[in-house]
């Protein structure tokens, strides 16, 4: 079934009990902090967490500029980048997202790294409401529940039911993310290997987020 921002954004004013819109461009209060609240709100929760549905990979060559210092070269992210997850390494066990032997740093627009060429994943920006995973969907039209509670439904206690609703939500959304496909393994390093010696037994895979 078709998904679009009106119906998000309405199904948000379901849950606070106000009246709902046929388009954003409308000229009431409810159309207008929705179109101001909709791109922030997905925009934030789409950085908050590793969506699989979110998740692209591509190969990235150096700029002709180098770094002023620190690094040998820097790499322009892809346009529609929204957060950089890592890099591929093929020696990493399980393929892992994050390498852990390149040393890099996001800085602005760029990624700033020693190598020549640099593999990544990333989080992409997704605008299209039917790429969204459907549990995502809910637990934006949460968000947006608690945000705009506040601005239009005149209370606090309404805004606290949909951010207790939000959270609930968004725990049941990771969970079924993160069980398509293996944990990520994280290496051993010195810095683990002495907290485990001071914490006891190591926790094993570690879902990242």
């Amino acid at each position: 079934m078709a998904t679009s921002e009106v119906e998000i954004c309405n199904s948000a004013f379901v849950k606070i009990g106000e009246d709902t819109i046929v388009s954003m461009d409308e000229d009431r209060k409810q159309a207008r902090f929705a179109k101001r609240q909709y791109p922030i709100k997905r925009r934030q929760l789409l950085r908050s967490y590793r969506w699989n549905f979110a998740i692209r990979r591509t190969s990235l060559a150096p700029e002709a500029s180098a770094p002023s210092f620190g690094f040998n070269h820097k790499f322009l992210l892809p346009y529609n980048a929204i957060k950089v997850i890592g890099l591929y390494d093929e020696n990493e066990p399980q393929n892992n997202y994050t390498s852990t032997r390149t040393p890099f740093k996001v800085e602005g627009r760029y990624i700033l790294a020693d190598e020549d060429t640099l593999r990544i994943f990333y989080l992409e920006d997704v605008i299209d409401p039917n790429q969204f995973d459907p549990m995502f969907t809910e637990s934006l039209s949460w968000f947006l529940a608690w945000e705009l509670g506040y601005a239009l439904s005149g209370g606090p206690q309404i805004a606290e039911q949909a951010r207790q609703s939000f959270y609930q939500s968004i725990r049941e959304a990771r969970f079924a993310d993160a069980i398509e496909g293996q944990p990520e393994i994280i290496q051993s390093s010195e810095w683990l290997d002495s907290r485990r010696t001071q914490n006891g037994p190591g926790l094993g895979p570690v879902l990242g987020a």
